[in-house]
């Protein structure tokens, strides 16, 4: 049974590596990412560190389902992502 995705659903986290800090919040949209006012592919140039960010949504078939704004300050972009 999978719960349904409603728009007053929102989620917040907290991620952390060394010295960097990823604020998240997730909110049901159509697949938005800002990353400290700049969009996922401007923010991680790398692909790689794109595919690593999106790997959580591809393994739950839920990519492009969430709207993601994160805040990322400290470390490097790798520590980031």
């Amino acid at each position: 049974m999978s719960a349904a995705i409603t728009p007053e659903l929102r989620w917040h986290a907290v991620g952390r590596r060394k010295v960097g800090v990823a604020r998240v919040y997730l909110t049901p949209g159509s697949g938005k990412w800002n990353i400290n006012g700049r969009t996922l592919g401007d923010y991680f140039p790398r692909p790689s560190l794109v595919s690593h960010i999106q790997q959580p949504f591809t393994a739950t078939d839920t990519l492009g389902a969430f709207d993601v704004r994160a805040l990322c300050r400290g470390g490097g972009v790798t520590g980031q992502a």
